[in-house]
């Protein structure tokens, strides 16, 4: 009998982990993006565009409030299951921090930038919700950590789809673009709410009274570098809603709101496996035939995964945007393609960032995301004032190609990672074959 391959291997370790996350973030981000569709048919592309703006202008500071610690409370988690307690409480106090310094940067920008009152309240509607960042992101890495999300799923999924079924009753009866402010973050505080009910019931204590100073400046100094790198990668995510704002008419910050939410949707896939397999990376981080073979397969799933949505977007990509969302946002479609040319590396970049935190390489993050940002916001301000949407869609893809040109000069390890990366892209065939061989002897 042949030696069963990595992956199925590891999925039968991993299945229920792996399928409970999928499920919870499918049912987040699948019906977050109905509702888009909904809302988009409901209102003109200029409405949409305001309720897009104050939610991208919003997301511009939330990195105040998430500070990048989900990934190092997983490892700490995972590396020290003893102190459960305090490092969740820990993170807990650095959770509220953040969202109080958050609150106090949106309503200071909102005032610099002279917002009209309309968009100051969708915006302050917003900045509400996001007090239910601070709880989620608190218990969240912990499920993962233990293995458990399976635990807490179900009930986040029923959520989401009774806020869906508010937005289509409010879409049919056409209510402002107030109530849609407001929903979109009371669906994360309510979810926030029943995940910290399961914690309670499953792990026996609340992260309200379990902080220790020390375990608090030791998150801070561990999660400064992915600090550096969320906020990085905020900006470049978001910039171009202001920018956008500045340049063109609210209709094209409707049609990007539209190509960003595809984007993100496209990434689901990579982010679950990155986030469910990490503890299986951390554990074979000491072998090192064990994990670059366990990274490789990841690495090849990822990339044919992306080069498959692209090749799809290509050929259906005007005809699924007409029929989703109708026939005023049909030019997204025709541009759809350009924005997902940078989903197989931004979708190895899911991965490689879990590889840069077990072999600590925080700074190549940080390198990574500073040429993203800037080139999102050179790109962006170039495109959007010579060629309007279509430039804005087109730095989507400028920006994912620079940030690996700039990894290629990070380091002399990194570039060796990246060349046996790409050196193996073209494997996948034979672990297929491998997994149904062994599949079939079962």
């Amino acid at each position: 009998m042949t030696k069963p391959s990595f992956i199925s291997a590891l999925f039968n370790r991993y299945t229920t982990n792996f399928l409970w996350l999928l499920a919870d973030r499918f049912s987040t981000m699948g019906l977050a993006f109905l509702s888009g569709i909904i809302m988009a048919r409901t209102f003109e592309p200029a409405e949409f565009g305001r309720l897009s703006f104050a939610i991208g202008f919003v997301q511009l500071f939330v990195f105040l409030t998430e500070l990048g610690l989900d990934q190092v409370l997983v490892k700490e988690v995972v590396c020290r299951p003893n102190e459960k307690a305090e490092l969740t409480g820990s993170a807990f106090v650095l959770h509220i921090l953040g969202f109080l310094l958050t609150v106090a940067a949106v309503v200071l920008a909102g005032l610099m930038t002279d917002l009209t009152p309309e968009k100051m309240k969708l915006v302050l509607l917003v900045l509400c919700g996001t007090f239910g960042t601070a709880l989620y992101g608190t218990v969240t890495p912990v499920f993962e950590a233990d293995m458990k999300i399976g635990a807490a799923a179900p009930a986040n999924i029923v959520v989401n789809v009774l806020f869906f079924a508010v937005n289509c009753t409010a879409c049919y009866f056409h209510f402002p673009l107030m109530f849609f402010a407001f929903t979109n973050g009371a669906i994360l505080l309510v979810s926030a709410c029943v995940k910290w009910q399961i914690f309670y019931r499953l792990f026996g204590f609340l992260p309200l009274f379990t902080a220790k100073r020390k375990t608090v400046f030791s998150l801070l100094k561990k999660t400064k570098w992915l600090f550096v790198q969320l906020m990085l990668s905020t900006i470049a995510s978001n910039i171009a809603y202001p920018v956008l704002q500045y340049f063109c008419a609210e209709q094209d910050i409707g049609f990007y709101s539209i190509t960003a939410k595809i984007e993100i949707c496209s990434l689901v896939f990579a982010q679950v496996i990155a986030a469910s397999m990490f503890p299986a990376i951390i554990e074979a981080s000491e072998q090192q035939r064990l994990f670059h073979s366990r990274l490789k397969r990841l690495y090849l799933l990822v990339f044919w995964g992306g080069i498959f949505a692209v090749l799809t977007a290509y050929l259906l990509g005007p005809f699924a945007i007409r029929l989703l969302y109708g026939k005023s946002y049909i030019i997204v479609g025709q541009y759809l393609w350009i924005a997902l040319l940078a989903l197989p590396l931004n979708g190895i970049v899911q991965i490689f960032v879990k590889w840069c935190i077990v072999k600590q390489f925080e700074y190549a993050i940080v390198i990574q995301t500073f040429a993203s940002a800037a080139s999102a916001l050179v790109f962006n301000i170039i495109g959007s004032k010579y060629w309007g949407f279509r430039g804005v869609v087109w730095s989507l893809f400028a920006g994912a190609a620079v940030q690996w040109i700039v990894l290629l000069f990070a380091s002399r390890e990194i570039r060796r990672h990246i060349g046996w990366l790409f050196l193996n892209l073209f494997m996948l065939r034979d672990e297929l074959r491998a997994i149904c061989r062994t599949c079939g002897e079962k």
